[in-house]
């Protein structure tokens, strides 16, 4: 993660996701420095908001190193994106970058200890050093002598930021815990995607899977629902499908799918259901997000005449109105989602097809 100096509407300049220094007030002169210095330089086209930004920044070597090891980035989102001569660079909410951060360093983590990866708990000192998952994949993957070395390092820093009293078996105690903790089996914690066309019939099923193995369950649509004022005039459907579409052209796929999964208390532990992805870069993002190991798709299918008759009784659509909502951008990818999907349900057979896929999953 790396800190922004964005200009306000009077000309003058602001940090934001600088550690201690956020909206601290910077020179024109200063950052023309930091700029002929090589320690800064311009990225432009983005639009300042009220929430603290940020940017990640991928360098080329550690995109190819991070595809090599399974455990890719996001699709970072054109819109918010620079591509510069040594890496690219995605401006987005602290909060944003923190997560797709935090995802990577644990699903990495977790692959290093299973696998004794070496290399990749080496590539996640190259994220962030400090953090006590970094120092337990390399202390475990390492051999005895460069353990005992890092050993020595990591007391004298930890002393020297203000805990006098660790020692090299307390570092050695809580690294044991953490790898413990990845070897011992746990309960199933599967994260459970559903997609289907308008009408599919996957959120009635994706909240009988909830229901059923008392799980949390988050939704696209519900979501828009809850961030788009609804006219009274114009149906609900059409609404939210411009509102989803207005989100992704101007902020991307990945931005809507981690405002989604906000909804999830322990988004990287615990299993969950997660409904209405209706975009490849939005099922990517999710998988890539709570780790490829955990995630399953289920694509609910029901008949175009079923569909077409619900939307016009259900959601009393006109014909011209089912035809644009079968016709929006929002469909378009669908069927390229159900070509990946790892089950296919009934969506005319809901409960039972509910039951189905939680004894299948173990939840």
């Amino acid at each position: 993660m790396v800190g922004l100096v964005l200009g306000r509407d009077d000309g003058t300049l602001y940090t934001s996701g600088v550690a201690g220094a956020d909206r601290k007030s910077i020179s024109r002169d200063e950052l023309e420095d930091l700029i002929r210095r090589g320690d800064a330089f311009n990225i432009e086209g983005f639009q300042a908001t009220t929430e603290p930004l940020a940017a990640l920044w991928v360098g080329h070597e550690f995109d190819a190193k991070t595809n090599n090891a399974g455990v890719p980035v996001p699709p970072l989102p054109p819109q918010s994106t620079e591509q510069v001569a040594e890496g690219r660079l995605w401006v987005a909410p602290v909060r944003h970058v923190w997560l797709v951060i935090d995802s990577w360093i644990v699903q990495s983590f977790r692959r290093a200890v299973l696998g004794q990866n070496a290399d990749l708990a080496a590539l996640m000192s190259w994220v962030m050093p400090q953090r006590i998952e970094t120092r337990a994949a390399r202390w475990y993957t390492s051999d005895k002598k460069t353990r005992e070395k890092e050993l020595e390092w990591w007391v004298r820093l930890d002393r020297g930021s203000g805990h006098p009293r660790v020692t090299t078996g307390d570092l050695v105690a809580s690294f044991d815990r953490l790898v413990d903790d990845v070897k011992k089996p746990k309960k199933n914690a599967k994260v459970v995607g559903f997609s289907a066309l308008a009408k599919g019939g996957d959120k009635e099923i994706a909240t009988s899977v909830a229901n059923q193995a008392q799980l949390t369950r988050v939704s696209f649509g519900h979501w828009l629902q809850s961030n788009a004022r609804l006219p009274q005039n114009e149906p609900p459907r059409l609404v939210l499908q411009a509102r989803g579409n207005e989100i992704i052209r101007e902020r991307g796929e990945l931005f809507l799918s981690l405002e989604v999964l906000r909804g999830v208390d322990n988004l990287l532990q615990d299993a969950f259901v997660i409904e209405g992805i209706r975009h490849l870069n939005v099922l990517e993002s999710v998988r890539s997000v709570v780790g490829p190991d955990r995630f399953v798709l289920a694509f609910v299918e029901r008949p175009l005449k079923d569909r077409v008759e619900r939307l016009q009784r259900e959601e009393r659509l006109t014909k011209e109105q089912v035809r644009q909502v079968m016709n929006d951008p929002t469909e378009q990818q669908i069927p390229e989602i159900r070509k990946l999907a790892n089950y296919t349900l009934d969506g005319n057979e809901g409960e039972a097809e509910a039951t189905r896929l939680v004894r299948q999953l173990g939840i």
